[in-house]
């Protein structure tokens, strides 16, 4: 069944149907729709909550260790003391009647998680950019740059789960002389399918050795998606690779400076269809707006564990606002204050 949405006409294949060859530039629906493949390379699962997180004897402060694409620097001062948040039960609003709410990750869990060679590799990292989704009983909370599963009276079910490990991708920094960067992940979200009944997080990834201080900023890129297979968080689920690079190879389209940054994907989804909307930014010291992407995946194919995807790509281009300063409209609409107010939306 098609999905009609901002220009975009999605005609959906059957779940198992084989990857489609690139398009190209100029589709009937759109001129600028082309196609593209997501790839299912793995599986992974939370640790179970029994699984030991005690506080890595060289985070029990802040180690100074700070990624160069911190949305907050600041935040990342050697010899900081970590502390926990207060206690868990406080009401949601002053006059909640029997609604209450529970501490979910703060930044000593995400500063802590990992396991094997992910122990100590996590960054400190502020803001959190938290995303939740809530279905079937279970309360998912993935963070800048860690996720657990809690049920709904807030009793944890997973340890915390570092999320390069959860994407079977490289530690993001081992904390050498100098440090080694990894993959580079940010900007998580997570989404309850109250249809096919499975739970779907996506994240920004750029290629190791992340963001670097020096131009060209960006390596290549992916939105990863990860789909429970079943129901139940706390178990198996697929992971999926979609290059978000348009430099022109692996398929992309060849837009203006890039490899680009797809920054903080949003998502969202109905009955047929996932949808995952991206601000790219071009690979130069000005960090210039190439404009929002939009990127369609058939839902049932992407629950279906399918071993490849086709998707469609649509770019929206720079939309005028009008406002000068904020002259382009994007999936963000706040401006990042580390670049030009040209370079439009960030969040």
């Amino acid at each position: 069944m098609p999905v009609l949405g901002a220009g975009l006409v999605v005609a959906f294949g059957p779940a198992g149907r084989a990857a489609a060859a690139p398009g190209a530039f100029g589709g009937m629906d759109h001129p600028t729709q082309v196609t593209g493949t997501a790839v299912l390379y793995g599986t992974s699962a939370p640790p179970a909550a029994s699984t030991a997180l005690a506080p890595h004897a060289a985070s029990s402060k802040d180690s100074g260790v700070a990624p160069l694409f911190s949305r907050n620097p600041r935040m990342n001062n050697a010899a900081r003391a970590m502390q926990r948040a207060t206690a868990s039960g406080m009401s949601v609003v002053g006059n909640a009647g029997g609604a209450t709410g529970f501490n979910g990750l703060d930044h000593a869990d995400q500063r802590n998680a990992g396991t094997g060679i992910y122990v100590n590799t996590q960054f400190s990292l502020e803001p959190p950019d938290q995303g939740l989704c809530v279905g079937n009983g279970f309360v998912v909370e993935p963070v800048n740059t860690a996720f657990a599963v809690y049920n709904e009276g807030g009793t944890k079910l997973t340890a915390t789960t570092a999320l390069n490990q959860f994407y079977k991708l490289s530690p993001a920094v081992v904390r050498s002389t100098p440090p080694v960067r990894g993959d580079f992940l940010s900007d998580p979200k997570c989404y309850w399918d109250p249809v096919g009944h499975r739970f779907i997080q996506t994240i920004l990834e750029m290629d190791a050795p992340g963001p670097a201080n020096t131009f060209p900023f960006f390596q290549r890129g992916h939105v990863l998606i990860a789909v429970s297979q079943t129901a139940d968080p706390t178990g198996t689920w697929n992971l999926y690779s979609m290059d978000t690079s348009d430099d022109g190879l692996n398929g992309t389209p060849a837009h203006t400076q890039c490899p680009c940054l797809g920054d903080q994907p949003l998502l969202g989804a109905n009955r047929d269809g996932v949808f995952i909307d991206t601000n790219e930014f071009q690979n130069n010291a000005q960090g210039f707006f190439n404009g929002a992407q939009l990127y369609a995946l058939g839902r049932a194919a992407l629950e279906s564990g399918a071993s490849s995807l086709v998707f469609d790509h649509l770019d929206i281009g720079t939309v005028p606002t009008g406002d000068a300063n904020l002259p382009f409209w994007g999936p963000c609409s706040r401006p990042c204050p580390s670049l030009p107010r040209a370079a439009a939306p960030r969040c």
